[in-house]
C-alpha cells in the first residue's frame, strides 16, 4: 500500500468492523496507526437509524487535530463515510445547503433523504476540549 504510506496516516476510522480485513489490521499495526472501528449502523425507512453514540465516538476522535491526518472508509466509502462527514461538516458550522451537496457529490446515488436527514437532525455537540481544537485547526489553516 505505497500510496497509504505516502499519506503518513495517523488513523484510521473504519465505519464497518465487520468487515474488517486481517490485512488492513496488520498493515495499521506495522506502521503504528491508530485503527479504530465504530459500528455507525445504517439509516433505512422507516425505523432504523444510525447509532448516535458510535457516530459521536467516532466523530470525536476525527474532530481531534491530534488523530490527524485520519483516513474514514466504510465497505463503499459513500454513505456511511459521507454521513459522519456530514456531521462534522456540521461542527463546523458549514450550512446545510453546502452539507449536503458535498453528501451527494460523494455518496452519489446510494446515499437518500433518510442519511441527510439524520445529518440534519446529528445535534450531540463536541466536548469543548474538541470544539475548540476544531476552532485551532481552523487558525492554523
Amino acid at each position: 500500500m505505497p500510496f497509504l504510506e505516502k499519506l503518513a496516516i495517523k488513523t484510521m476510522i473504519c465505519l464497518c468492523p465487520a468487515d474488517l480485513r486481517a490485512d488492513l489490521i496488520t498493515y495499521a499495526e506495522e506502521y503504528k496507526i491508530n485503527l479504530q472501528s465504530f459500528d455507525v449502523k445504517v439509516n433505512q425507512e422507516p425505523f432504523l437509524s444510525m447509532d448516535d453514540d458510535q457516530m459521536t465516538q467516532a466523530l470525536e476522535m476525527l474532530s481531534n487535530p491530534v488523530h490527524r491526518p485520519v483516513l474514514i472508509f466504510c465497505v463503499t466509502g459513500k454513505v456511511k463515510t459521507s454521513c459522519l462527514v456530514g456531521c462534522f461538516r456540521k461542527q463546523q458550522s458549514w450550512s446545510f445547503a453546502s452539507i449536503t451537496e458535498e453528501f451527494e457529490l460523494f455518496a452519489e446515488a446510494e446515499g437518500g433523504l433518510c442519511d441527510l436527514a439524520y445529518i440534519h437532525r446529528f445535534v450531540r455537540c463536541l466536548p469543548s476540549s474538541s470544539s475548540d481544537a476544531i476552532a485551532d485547526a481552523k487558525d492554523e489553516s
